[in-house]
């Protein structure tokens, strides 16, 4: 009697496990369909925000930020917004937002301008510039005689001599 019992019992058991695991795939299956629906939200907010802009309200991100508009990235000051003017978020790049503010384009620091952490701006993707990233085009190859160098850790050790191909300006 006691083996059929516990026979019985793990009979059970077993069938409650096997229907908390397809509860557990299910949800699951669930999760991953939410996830991308997400993605596809995110690009469609991006598209949305690269052909139309975004407005929002100029806000400093800390009390001595000076939010500067910019020709370009480490280029002039074009002009300086003030707090609580509206500004249109057209693109964003590393460090910088692409702004248009006063019927001038240029570009804001990241680090200057306050932006919700829910807001539509935080899903633009980083526009990289392919010219810049590009692969490095080689020349003629360059002979390298051995030396010396030091290593992070204060090791000293030999380089053997090599070639190294050299870049193309």
């Amino acid at each position: 009697m006691k083996n059929e019992i516990t026979v019985l019992l793990m009979l059970l058991s077993f069938f409650g496990f096997s229907q908390e695991n397809q509860k557990i795939d299910s949800l699951t299956l669930e999760i991953s369909k939410l996830y991308k629906k997400i993605d596809e939200l995110k690009s469609e907010v991006q598209t949305k925000i690269l052909t139309n802009g975004y407005y929002l309200t100029a806000e400093k991100k800390y009390s001595f930020s000076v939010i500067k508009l910019k020709d370009r990235k480490y280029g002039k000051v074009l002009d300086t917004i003030k707090e609580g003017d509206r500004i249109k978020i057209i693109d964003r790049e590393i460090g910088f937002y692409k702004v248009e503010y006063n019927g001038i384009t240029g570009v804001v620091n990241e680090s200057d301008l306050k932006i919700e952490s829910l807001s539509a701006v935080k899903f633009l993707e980083y526009k990289y510039s392919r010219e810049k990233y590009k692969k490095a085009s080689y020349s003629k190859s360059i002979k390298v005689k051995g030396h010396y160098r030091t290593t992070k850790s204060g090791k000293r050790v030999y380089v053997k001599p090599h070639t190294r191909k050299r870049r193309k300006n």
